[in-house]
């Protein structure tokens, strides 16, 4: 009885056993999508450059002595005629008071030999030759007093301290630069630019210059052309005028695009560009699939991207949502 229960339950179990489920396809993705043509486009190369301030000037010492006092730090902001530093010039002063004496010397004997020649005791060459005498002391005395000046060293225009070579008691030489300033309110990129661009450029072209530490695009304008080209490099130093801009700061990294002779190139929307470390990417779209092509970039302006390799005129391309996709997977054409 017990085994007929249990082939009974056997038949029936198998009898009604459960079916897989089966999942449908992925559903499509809904994108964007645009087809890219040849175009002419202006073609140029981007040159890397530095960024320097217009005004710059080394304050240096034009005596020797010993420095006594630093007013300006680094980062300080000075106005145009303010004390920068401060020489001990001990031997000058003492040159000084001696041109004093000699200068008092030399009025005093001219005094007197005027006086003698009124009286008919003196000869009138004499005269001259003291005349000659006091002329000599005066200029002597108005050097030393020149010297004395260059004690100290004055800011020949408003700008930032952005270098200091020495500090208090150390000594200072004639040429010794003890601390450099630039004015923060005028800024050129200096820039090699290959010869073989050089017959394109002239003063007063304009080019994009883009700052990446700002994350601006400046106008940049041509305002020096350097007459000579390296041997070494075969370029030749351009120097571009930017406008003030509060952000930027001498030494750093610039990029000047230059432009050249128009060309045929197969462009697509930036947004439809993938990166992957050091992989580019596109989606094009065949039988409504995403289809992976591997391409290489070059040229980028006004939201547009330059296809150099992968893409051929007429291909239609996924405009967003690249990073999202795989290959093969459906799409739905928005």
């Amino acid at each position: 009885m017990a085994l007929a229960v249990v082939l009974a339950l056997a038949g029936c179990k198998g009898g009604h056993e459960a079916k897989p489920k089966t999942t449908g396809a992925a559903a499509p993705v809904a994108v964007s999508v645009t087809q890219v043509q040849a175009e002419e486009i202006q073609s140029g190369v981007t040159v890397p450059g530095t960024l320097r301030a217009t005004r710059r000037a080394a304050i240096s010492a034009k005596v020797s002595g010993q420095i006594i006092e630093l007013t300006a730090s680094l980062g300080t902001r000075v106005a145009a005629g303010e004390q920068l530093a401060r020489i001990s010039v001990e031997e000058i002063g003492a040159r000084l008071q001696q041109a004093d004496a000699q200068l008092a010397q030399a009025e005093r004997n001219l005094a007197r030999e005027r006086a003698l020649l009124e009286k008919k005791a003196a000869t009138a060459e004499s005269v001259r030759n003291l005349e000659e005498a006091v002329r000599i002391a005066r200029a002597g005395r108005q050097e030393a007093a020149t010297m004395s000046g260059y004690a100290v060293m004055k800011a020949p225009f408003a700008g930032l301290v952005t270098r200091k070579f020495s500090e208090v008691g150390d000594l200072a030489t004639p040429g010794q630069p003890l601390l450099q300033l630039e004015d923060e309110g005028h800024w050129q990129v200096l820039a090699q630019v290959p010869e073989s661009l050089m017959g394109q450029i002239n003063l007063g072209d304009k080019a994009p210059v883009q700052v990446p530490a700002v994350a601006q695009t400046l106008e940049g304008v041509v305002a020096e052309i350097a007459p000579v080209v390296e041997p070494d490099s075969r370029t030749a130093l351009v120097k571009f005028n930017l406008p003030a801009n509060a952000g930027l700061r001498s030494g750093q990294f610039a990029r000047v695009q230059l432009g050249g002779p128009r060309r045929s190139a197969i462009l697509a929307p930036l947004t439809a560009l993938d990166r992957e470390g050091q992989m580019e990417r596109v989606f094009v779209v065949e039988n409504k699939q995403a289809r992976m092509r591997i391409v290489r970039s070059g040229l980028q302006q006004d939201g547009r991207v330059e296809i150099l390799a992968g893409l051929a005129a007429g291909d239609t391309v996924v405009t967003d949502g690249a990073a999202r996709l795989r290959d093969g997977q459906a799409l739905e054409i928005r």
